[in-house]
């Protein structure tokens, strides 16, 4: 990845003072990483889904493709059941913008590989925080969706600690915040979710195995 970045920006040993955007070395990271890190699903900031006509007891088998884009290079089995994560970002208890793609009252969602489920009704807790949200399915839905949401089941899903990394700064030539470069250092650069929720049949993956989680980003085992 690193030979084929330099090699199309053409780095020379010395008075090359131009300036590369990082985005043509993501670019560049997201194609080798298309190709080497399976697909999976993976919930940073997990809110709980009950499927209210789904029987609790009943398990449905999905399969989904490990590499989108060549299905010939295997699949993996998502257990779908009565209780599911999906994002808070995807997520509304009142009806949004047109820009909105996720779950509300008057928009349903088709879970990835899954259902098509709409929003029943909202269960808080005592200080007003979310507890969950019942949804139903809908079998015979054949509208035009706007949001395909990655998703993990409650009972399958194991607790892990995601450490989100971006930029280290604001602006890509530093050189021009001069004396003021600390204010340009990004507060955001490295962020941790230590409740997120990923499928438990990856509990016996090894240091430094890849993934993609849809939606999400590129994550490597480092613990």
């Amino acid at each position: 990845m690193i030979n084929a970045f330099c090699e199309n920006i053409g780095v020379s040993r010395k008075g090359n003072e131009n300036i590369t955007s990082i985005k043509l070395l993501e670019k560049f990271a997201r194609t080798d990483l298309d190709r080497d890190a399976p697909r999976t699903f993976g919930v940073v900031d997990p809110v709980l889904l009950k499927i209210v006509n789904l029987d609790a007891a009943k398990e449905t088998k999905i399969k989904a493709p490990l590499f989108p884009a060549d299905p010939t290079r295997g699949t993996q089995t998502y257990t779908l059941t009565d209780g599911v994560y999906i994002e808070a970002e995807d997520f509304s208890e009142t009806s949004r913008d047109k820009k909105f793609f996720g779950l509300s009252p008057d928009q349903p969602v088709c879970l990835k590989y899954g259902p098509v489920v709409k929003l029943v009704s909202v269960e808080k807790n005592p200080d007003g925080s979310i507890n969950h949200a019942k949804v139903e399915i809908l079998p015979d839905f054949s509208e035009k969706l706007k949001g395909y949401l990655h998703w993990v089941s409650e009972s399958h899903a194991m607790t892990v600690t995601l450490n989100l990394y971006s930029v280290h700064f604001l602006i890509e030539d530093i050189k021009k915040a001069g004396d003021k470069w600390l204010e340009q250092v990004n507060p955001d650069s490295h962020i941790v979710r230590s409740n997120a929720k990923m499928w438990n049949i990856h509990k016996k993956n090894k240091l430094d195995d890849r993934f993609q989680f849809e939606r999400v980003g590129y994550f490597v085992i480092n613990e």
